[in-house]
């Protein structure tokens, strides 16, 4: 924490003890989850700071742009998804009719869309999305942050992450395999290769004959099933190399 926000986050901390206590029968009902309310209390000062600082920044980009010689042709607001909520910022659009150049500041410089969330936003959605199920982990993300997600927009995230890391896993076999082409070696080879981060769980599960108790015919009927479970990666690993190589 930089020193110099503590004596702000001293006086913010005072002034906001100073309005909540002038209830104090409703501070003494809350009992036990007292924390609750201040949680809350503090994702709207964390929303309301936000704001004013994406409309600070945004000033001091246009002012830097019109240095140059733009103009502002248009000022679009977008609504942008913070780890506290949607924010409305101000999304200008400037162009110098001299020059050809043109700037969406808020865009270009600090990654600001329309209906697009941040990066925070976006590692907590795969975060949840990777440990259960997308419609369970929609569920998490709402209690943790107090806002909703869609579980489609949840899917789509920790799906392209799983994308985005299968590519830099490429690239990086790539790059390592290139290392060895420029020694005059040849790299080593193995039939399969198994990733994964200590920790993470693999999904296992074998195919087996059930019984099926609610068949309509007079005794029951042999299906094939397959019971999906999970473990460790360590345990996961050894499972995989048992079917990999029997």
């Amino acid at each position: 924490m930089e020193p110099r926000y503590r004596e702000a986050i001293h006086n913010a901390s005072t002034e906001l003890c100073q309005a909540l206590m002038q209830d104090v029968p409703a501070l003494l009902q809350q009992g036990l989850p007292l924390d609750a309310l201040v949680r809350d209390v503090l994702r709207a000062v964390a929303l309301a700071l936000l704001s004013a600082l994406y409309q600070g920044l945004c000033r001091d980009l246009v002012e830097q742009a019109t240095a140059r010689g733009l103009t502002v042709q248009n000022r679009p607001i977008v609504h942008f998804k913070t780890l506290y909520g949607e924010v409305k910022v101000d999304s200008p659009y400037l162009r110098s009719s001299q020059s050809g150049e043109s700037s969406r500041p808020m865009k270009d410089i600090l990654g600001v869309e329309g209906e697009q969330y941040s990066e925070s936003v976006q590692r907590a959605l795969v975060d949840f999305g990777s440990e259960k199920s997308f419609a369970r982990a929609v569920v998490s993300f709402e209690e943790h942050y107090g806002w909703k997600v869609g579980r489609t927009t949840l899917r789509h995230q920790t799906l392209q992450a799983a994308q985005d890391a299968a590519s830099y896993l490429d690239e990086r076999l790539l790059q390592a395999t290139g290392t060895y082409e420029q020694a005059g070696m040849a790299p080593p080879q193995v039939p399969t290769m198994l990733m994964g981060l200590d920790g993470c769980e693999i999904r296992t599960g074998v195919y087996m004959k059930v019984m099926s108790e609610d068949s309509p015919r007079p005794r029951p009927v042999c299906r094939i099933a397959r019971p999906i479970s999970g473990c460790g990666w360590k345990a996961g690993e050894t499972f995989v190399r048992e079917l990999l190589d029997p």
